[in-house]
């Protein structure tokens, strides 16, 4: 489950690490998809 409420600067994508990293860029890799990009 992903938190929604954060810090906005500790836990900006650009600073996350290990398993915080994964857990956000396995919510957001979908959007991301070829099929997406193209709609």
């Amino acid at each position: 489950r992903l938190n929604l409420v954060t810090k906005p600067m500790s836990d900006s994508l650009l600073c996350l690490r290990d398993d915080k990293w994964k857990r956000v860029r396995s919510v957001l890799t979908p959007s991301f998809s070829a099929a997406r990009m193209k709609e």
